[in-house]
């Protein structure tokens, strides 16, 4: 009977160590592991957000901003693309002034009436009209690309047209180019201007009215910025959606001059 009493004692005793144990290995963490195995619900959550949050910064793009002088158009009041190819020049390490660009090295074209029709050469091929008035028209890449190599060399000056402003801003602006593209005054939308036949095709051309040519000197999440020679001081701001609008209305047009510092 005592063997019996004894038995059954150490049976019970061994149960009770046994679910002891049991109940408390169950309140040991594993230890974290270099695949993330055994990490606890929140810091899942919080690796998760990381990974997001740095998703969305990969997307952002970063402001950038040049320091470039600023000269107006106050004395050229349609002559905005001999103003900001000069701002370029200025900041590649050029010396030459607004009036040097313009008498030396734009190509000026003919534009006149007869017989109640206007005729005149491509915006594309010459300027059209007097920049130094308010009357007359402007031109486009091909002709400020054309000036500027005779300012600073063919192997400094690149035509950009068809690039995108995000192109622009990421092989450009980041390394420290300004780009000079055209779009509209105060980035409002063009519309049909003045018709002439050309003298180059006889065929009927239609200005862009609200034309303008100004310097991409800057970029952020939410806007570019522009030194924008009708502005007098300081940056000029415009949102990206209707800065791209506006510059798909002009073609897409853009150039950029090679600081002499450049290979």
């Amino acid at each position: 009977m005592f063997w019996l009493v004894l038995y059954v004692s150490i049976a019970v005793a061994s149960m009770i160590y046994t679910k002891t144990v049991r109940v408390r290995n169950t309140d040991v963490k594993p230890p974290n592991t270099d695949n993330g195995e055994g990490s606890s619900e929140a810091e899942g959550q919080n690796r998760s957000g990381d990974r997001e949050n740095a998703g969305r910064s990969a997307k952002q793009p970063v402001k950038t901003l040049l320091s470039v002088p600023l000269i107006t158009q106050k004395d050229y009041p349609t002559g905005c693309e001999s103003v900001t190819s000069v701002m370029a020049l200025h900041f590649a390490g050029y010396d030459i002034s607004v009036e040097e660009f313009i008498d030396e090295y734009l190509k000026i074209g003919k534009y006149y009436a007869e017989d109640g029709q206007y005729y005149g050469n491509s915006p594309y091929s010459c300027f059209i009209g007097n920049p130094r008035t308010g009357s007359g028209f402007g031109c486009f890449a091909p002709v400020i690309h054309d000036a500027l190599v005779s300012v600073a060399g063919s192997d400094r000056v690149r035509d950009l047209t068809g690039m995108s402003l995000n192109q622009l801003t990421r092989e450009y602006l980041r390394n420290g180019i300004p780009v000079i593209i055209w779009a509209t005054m105060e980035m409002r939308p063009s519309y049909p201007g003045r018709q002439w036949t050309l003298l180059e095709t006889g065929k009927e051309y239609t200005w862009p009215a609200q034309e303008h040519c100004l310097l991409l000197v800057g970029a952020d999440e939410d806007s570019y910025y522009f030194n924008d020679p009708r502005h007098e001081e300081g940056f000029a701001k415009y949102e990206r959606d209707v800065t791209e609008k506006r510059y798909q209305e002009m073609g897409s047009q853009a150039l950029a001059v090679l600081p002499k510092s450049c290979f």
